[in-house]
């Protein structure tokens, strides 16, 4: 049986038990330090608590530890490693082939999509360097996953919604060409989100003040399917400085999407356990998003950029009919009130947007008016009366569980298991008076072994067996006995879970080429040795380490600008075929366009105004 899992991103404790809550089968979460995302980082006894929580039902916490690391803090990466593994991590993420180094302890490591896991020898390879799983980058396509998985039987991670990096995951050095922030050192300015002037090959404008880079969200919800039959096992979403109604709404939804495929094979199951009954209908489109795209999953494909914000705009709405005084009738089947947040394409500023004040039937009072006009197209990038439905609602994961009482008088035992197997038991000894209704003091019983109150659990199924005479026993009592044999329960579970240990591998497979440049991203001696023994001879050091930026290929991308603006060079009816630049305060950047392999470069040419 495929095991399948639902991965969720946590930035604290808190949103992590909320993603468990709302049906996560696996969370990740950044430690003190080494996370891509240096905004989302947590204390180790917050993982702790995280991971207790977690293994409660069966899910499993992973911890990112998946930038690059200086020498000088190698010492510390191993410590956090140890600390994460003392804590109860069932792997970490990392992308440094340090860390397949460093002497540490027998916990599984993941092959961040840091790693640039686009293509089946790069996958292999490091399937074979130690890594139980490896994360696949964001552009692959389902023909690459089933040939990939042809090579290898590695577990595969794909991401399947949220933010998309229009470049290769780790391949990018954007960010800190423009602002000395390292994306590979988790503190990307995000620069992709910014405005560009597009060039030719005569610095003319073609296009200026653009969010040229700016690509639409990933949303591979309609493939889970297709996905689960190329070899994926484990489905991320993004998100780890998102809100948490935004991760309410997202695993939700995943949830039940993912439950829908499994229902209908007989080769995968859910790989944790627990039920989460929320009581709204997901919708991916009501909490942030920048419109959707299935990225390149089924190929490429054009329109998946969104050239006027990189904010979110939420889900469509409908065009302005007209405009009455200080408000406009809106041509929706869906019902606005007021606080919603609206945005709409100006004519004069790209992309605009304001607040709802009252509605009237189909007629919008905004806040403000400026840009909106007939036929603009309006989209709801805020809708409250969901938004306040996400805050209240409270789901709390539940595991069923049978109790048995029965005994004898002064010897009553109680025992409780649930779906797996896991089992309790207390005793409870004492001069007891025998109940003189005995059907009242079983209902009493029932009624009362029924209370899960705030544990984990719900009591489906209570069975009552005394041979002999009923005891009397207490409402207070019974109260009692259950919340002893409920907490014994939990313990029960938390020391069967069984952690899967890496195996440690001394096999050292060549890798594939015997030169490497900057974007192998080694800057430490222990990384540097790795490829050494792996039959590597020339090393270039990393990006973050050079001191000259000009002509580097700061980024590469199945994006295509050409194809995004008409203008491929593929197609003959393309006019303009000469060089192309993008700019941005004179931050000049070279297109460079490989045909033949869809994939379009760009390279650094310098500050045009120095």
């Amino acid at each position: 049986m495929k095991r399948i899992e639902l991965l969720a991103p946590a930035k604290d404790l808190r949103s992590g038990k909320i993603a468990i809550d709302y049906g996560a089968d696996a969370v990740y979460i950044g430690a003190e330090r080494f996370g891509a995302r240096s905004g989302a980082t947590n204390s180790m006894s917050d993982v702790a608590e995280l991971a207790r929580y977690a293994h409660l039902f069966g899910a499993k916490l992973y911890v990112t530890m998946n930038t690059i690391i200086y020498d000088d803090e190698l010492d510390e990466a191993k410590r956090q490693a140890e600390n994460a593994w003392q804590a109860g991590a069932d792997a970490l993420i990392v992308q440094d082939m340090a860390m397949l180094e460093l002497d540490l302890p027998p916990i599984e490591l993941h092959a961040s999509t840091q790693t640039f896991a686009l293509r089946a020898d790069r996958v292999e390879f490091l399937a074979k360097s130690g890594f139980s799983r490896v994360i696949l980058e964001r552009a692959v396509s389902l023909d690459e996953i089933r040939e990939i998985r042809k090579h290898t039987d590695v577990e595969l991670e794909a991401f399947v919604h949220g933010a998309i990096c229009v470049g290769f995951s780790g391949q990018c050095y954007f960010s800190q060409t423009m602002m000395g922030r390292s994306g590979n050192r988790g503190q990307c300015a995000q620069p992709c989100r910014w405005t560009y002037n597009l060039l030719d090959q005569d610095f003319n404008r073609l296009i200026e003040d653009k969010h040229l880079l700016s690509v639409r969200d990933l949303n591979m919800s309609e493939y889970v399917g297709d996905l689960i039959d190329a070899g994926i096992t484990s489905f991320k979403v993004e998100g780890r400085l998102k809100d948490e109604n935004y991760v309410k709404n997202t695993v939700a939804y995943y949830r039940q999407h993912i439950d829908r495929v499994i229902a209908k094979r007989d080769d995968c199951e859910r790989s944790s356990f627990g039920r989460s009954e929320v009581m709204f209908e997901p919708a991916p489109e009501k909490t942030f998003t920048r419109g959707f795209t299935d990225w390149f999953i089924s190929g490429k494909m054009d329109k998946v950029a969104e050239f006027n914000t990189p904010k979110a705009t939420g889900a469509y709405l409908g065009r302005v009919k007209c405009l009455i005084n200080k408000s406009f009738e809106l041509d929706t089947k869906e019902v606005l009130t007021a606080g919603d947040g609206i945005c709409f394409k100006d004519s004069r500023s790209g992309f605009s947007g304001t607040n709802v004040n009252r509605v009237e039937g189909k007629i919008v009072y905004p806040n403000k008016m400026d840009g909106i006009e007939v036929g603009t197209e309006i989209y709801r990038n805020f809708d409250k009366s969901f938004a306040d439905m996400l805050t209240r609602d409270v789901t709390l994961r539940r595991l069923d569980v049978s109790m048995h009482v029965g005994g004898r008088i002064g010897e009553v035992v109680l025992k409780a298991e649930d779906t797996r197997g896991n089992s309790s038991e207390v005793v409870l000894n004492g001069d007891m008076d025998i109940a003189k209704n005995r059907e009242r003091m079983e209902m009493t019983v029932r009624s009362q072994l029924a209370k899960s109150g705030d544990t984990p659990f719900e009591v489906k199924h209570i069975s009552v067996d005394f041979a002999d005479s009923m005891p009397f026993l207490t409402a207070a009592t019974l109260n009692g006995f259950r919340r002893q044999v409920l907490t014994k329960l939990e313990s029960t579970i938390l020391n069967n879970y069984a952690r899967t240990e890496r195996v440690v591998t001394d096999e050292k497979s060549a890798y594939p080429q015997s030169t490497l440049d900057f974007r192998a991203n080694v800057v430490n001696h222990l990384s540097e040795k790795f490829y050494r023994e792996r039959g590597v001879t020339n090393i270039q050091s990393g990006y973050e380490l050079l001191s000259d930026y000009a002509g580097a290929v700061v980024m590469t991308s199945r994006y295509c600008i050409r194809r995004e603006c008409g203008m491929c060079l593929k197609n003959p009816k393309t006019k303009y075929r000469g060089k192309l630049f993008i700019e941005n305060n004179f931050h000049t950047f070279e297109l460079k366009f490989d045909c033949a392999n869809c994939e379009m470069s760009l390279i650094y040419c310098g500050n045009r105004k120095m």
